[in-house]
């Protein structure tokens, strides 16, 4: 419970009265003038930290020998009320602004997928507390568009800030070894470190070298990218990129000379088989998809498991283990003559069957990538077949 005696009334002159805030005398109180006023307190207790968020308003007088004055009014126990920028992640849909914590509570607003909005914080903390109807669900925070104030779900929001991915923060600048059993028993392992193998010129049938966009290479890569806490359900559809920043900075040095360089690439594509850890997490599996395909869906034809060195984070790297949830018949990639054929370590993969910038990329090591660093690109999408933008019909 909150301590308000700080909140009793003080005195001040030559002779200043002590008041002992436990046996307060309001009979006292009134010969001096005042009594101190607290007016409702409401309390709101989050579950996850045992903190309480208190509103109430209290008035604070100060003496002098015949009169009393108001210092000031305290609102909201001084918390200082800031924004921080957010953006909407949403697919298709907008992101609502609701009156309370619940997807049944009243609509107030609409943000547009890759649009920007603001979460309040009190004292540098965001405001957020447990759905109103299940408290297993995500948390909601406060937020505003500017015109109305409610609450969002978490799920489908993103600080909007840049973000600089060091490899060798994740280990991906060390030697990364993969072994693969098979059903039969036999083994396959593949060692390699992803910041020298950090890139492939795709191996699908394109049929047309890799575009670009605005002078800058069409790539795919795994969902971390983009999407800094991409859940490990998703299901890397295409729509996922819609609402970030497609344009990235890639800090290459060279493996002789030592001298840096950066590139931009446009992110046109997702990678799925960029997972790891097979067999899966039953508590994993999308019931919709198992409704639909069934339990084979989940399961290798040829693979009994696959070992990958603990701490490689899904989403990064290609691992050859598609994500649980992705549509992709191959649950690890496929095996040719004994090999897996997708198990490459890379990070990025050029949109084409052929790329002019490949001899010398090879020459460089990846050192970091730095993502959401502009806005134009947000809730857009962009052709790697074509490298224009695609314009959806509403």
């Amino acid at each position: 419970m909150p301590d308000y005696s700080q909140f009793t009334l003080y005195a001040t002159g030559s002779n200043p009265i002590v008041l002992n805030p436990k046996n307060i005398n309001l009979t006292v109180n009134s010969m001096l003038g005042a009594v101190p006023a607290l007016s409702q307190v409401t309390l709101i207790k989050e579950n996850d930290n045992n903190r309480y968020i208190t509103n109430y308003n209290v008035t604070t007088c100060g003496f002098t020998d015949a009169s009393y004055s108001i210092i000031r009014n305290k609102n909201n126990s001084d918390e200082k009320k800031e924004m921080l920028e957010y953006f909407a992640v949403t697919k298709q849909s907008n992101l609502i602004i609701r009156e309370d914590r619940s997807i049944n509570a009243k609509a107030l607003g609409e943000v547009a997928p890759g649009k920007a909005f603001n979460v309040i914080t009190l004292n540098g903390k965001i405001v957020r507390l447990d759905d109103e109807d299940d408290p297993k669900k995500p948390k909601w925070v406060k937020a505003t568009d500017g015109i109305v104030e409610g609450w969002v779900s978490e799920t489908y929001i993103r600080e909007d800030k840049k973000r600089i991915i060091n490899l060798s923060s994740y280990g991906l600048n060390q030697e990364i070894e993969i072994k693969v059993t098979f059903k039969n028993e036999t083994q396959y392992s593949r060692k390699r470190t992803p910041s020298k193998s950090w890139f492939i010129v795709g191996k699908g049938d394109y049929g047309y070298s890799c575009r670009k966009v605005d002078g800058r290479w069409c790539v795919a890569v795994g969902p971390a990218i983009f999407d800094y806490i991409y859940p490990k359900g998703g299901g890397c559809e295409a729509d996922d990129i819609k609402p970030f920043s497609k344009f990235i900075k890639v800090n290459l040095q060279h493996m002789v000379t030592g001298n840096m360089i950066t590139e931009e690439f446009c992110i046109c594509d997702i990678k799925a088989h960029t997972f790891n850890q097979y067999p899966y997490n039953k508590e994993d599996r999308s019931s919709r998809l198992l409704q639909k395909f069934g339990d084979g869906y989940f399961e290798s034809k040829d693979v009994k498991k696959v070992d990958i060195r603990v701490g490689v984070r899904n989403g990064l790297i290609q691992t050859g283990i598609r994500y649980v949830n992705a549509e992709n018949p191959l649950v690890v990639a496929k095996t040719l003559n004994g090999d897996i054929d997708n198990i490459d370590f890379s990070i990025f993969e050029f949109c084409g069957n052929s790329m002019a910038d490949e001899k010398k990329f090879k020459e460089y090591e990846l050192i970091s990538i730095e993502t959401n660093y502009e806005k134009n690109t947000l809730g857009k999408r962009f052709s790697y077949s074509t490298g224009k933008e695609i314009v959806e019909d509403n």
